[in-house]
């Protein structure tokens, strides 16, 4: 009987820094997870490193998610059976079985998360706007339109209503902490050391 609490509960989840990506260590707990009949469930750790210290730009993070995910479906491809008694293992943010966030800074996500924020605005339910926040699928503002083609006017869904708000949330969270940094100096209660 195993005595790990994620292999009672049939799901295993792998936390992979963002920018370490999948490696020799990721490959074996993933087939060992496979081996024991365990589905995987990955969370993409660092987005705090991606947003404040590289600065990438939300098109280029959103790929380095998309390379992640599917290396990550590369190794269970590899070791994991098609229409084998687990079903399909593979790891999708549109089905709920990847997280993004920041262990650091104590906060994370799922696309689940976001489309039950949007499906009133969209009046898509949740799980059809889960699929459309992921991908290849762009939404034009003028047209209130939805689309497989990124056109002119059209922005990819998870770049547009996941993180561009989280891109202007971390920025004033900059901004305000320079603020408060500057007063704390200005009136002596915070004395720095050269």
């Amino acid at each position: 009987m195993p005595t790990n609490g994620l292999l009672r509960t049939g799901e295993y989840s792998m936390l992979l820094h963002l920018f370490s990506g999948v490696c020799v260590q990721t490959e074996t707990v993933l087939r060992q997870a496979i081996a024991e009949r365990i589905k995987p469930v990955l969370f993409m750790n660092k987005m705090d490193l991606a947003l404040l210290t590289l600065q990438l730009a939300p098109e280029e993070l959103y790929q380095t998610f998309q390379r992640t995910v599917e290396n990550v479906n590369v190794i269970i491809a590899t070791y994991g059976e098609d229409g084998g008694p687990m079903g399909d293992v593979m790891v999708d943010p549109a089905k709920g079985t990847v997280g993004f966030g920041s262990g650091l800074h104590g906060w994370a996500f799922t696309l689940k998360q976001f489309a039950e924020l949007y499906s009133d605005k969209f009046k898509i339910e949740t799980g059809k706007l889960m699929k459309r926040l992921w991908g290849d699928q762009f939404y034009n503002v003028k047209e209130k339109k939805w689309s497989r083609e990124n056109s002119e006017g059209s922005v990819r869904g998870f770049t547009q209503y996941i993180l561009d708000p989280i891109y202007k949330v971390m920025h004033w969270f900059v901004v305000a902490a320079t603020a408060f940094y500057c007063l704390l100096t200005a009136y002596q209660i915070l004395h720095v050391v050269h």
